[in-house]
């Protein structure tokens, strides 16, 4: 009784929800007639640090600075008075460690995620045909643990090499209808209106 009036209670939220996601997306629509994107390629881009000395946040500047993602092509000129300068070979220093973290981790991660795919099949082919309690729980875990690595090596490989974004126009009436038809079923079989 008492679970199934948090079922009801829960698609009731749910249902809420849509309908406020739903208001919410008109409300963006209505004020962006078309969803932004670009009408052509960005053009290349070129950023340029004129830098004397080396300030302590140096590094972490240029860290951030990698980690910024363009839709075009894009490259950093680093001008200074002498190479000499501290600025210099900070700024070549901490250059040269991020390209180089970047090449590990895309190795490491590529490197690592076969193996680990084997072994994720392997647990969850045996997992199949196990009846033992204790060794199902043990193969669920290998399971479990396997997926976790292989999301930690996708975010290594993503920073390694990361996706160039394509903006694109979107039907938002689509999208959103397909969302609401994707709990319609169950709301309606609850008795929940959406």
């Amino acid at each position: 009784m008492i679970a199934a009036l948090l079922a009801g209670a829960l698609l009731a939220t749910l249902g809420l929800q849509l309908l406020l996601t739903l208001a919410f997306a008109l409300v963006v629509r209505r004020r962006l007639r078309r969803p932004p994107g670009l009408a052509q390629p960005a053009p290349a881009a070129e950023v340029v640090l004129c830098l004397r000395g080396a300030d302590p946040s140096l590094a972490d500047a240029l860290i951030a600075l990698a980690g910024q993602t363009y839709p075009g092509s894009w490259r950093l000129l680093v001008v200074v008075d002498s190479l000499q300068d501290p600025a210099w070979l900070l700024a070549q220093h901490t250059i040269a460690r991020l390209e180089a973290a970047r090449e590990l981790a895309y190795g490491a991660g590529h490197e690592i995620n076969n193996p680990l795919a084997n072994i994720a099949t392997r647990a969850q082919s045996l997992l199949l045909d196990e009846r033992d309690a204790e060794r199902r729980r043990r193969l669920a875990a290998i399971v479990d643990q396997s997926f976790r690595a292989r999301d930690m090596i996708g975010g290594l490989m993503l920073f390694a090499r990361p996706p160039k974004p394509a903006p694109d126009d979107a039907d938002v009436d689509a999208l959103l209808a397909a969302a609401a038809g994707a709990v319609a079923a169950v709301a309606e079989a609850r008795g929940v209106r959406c």
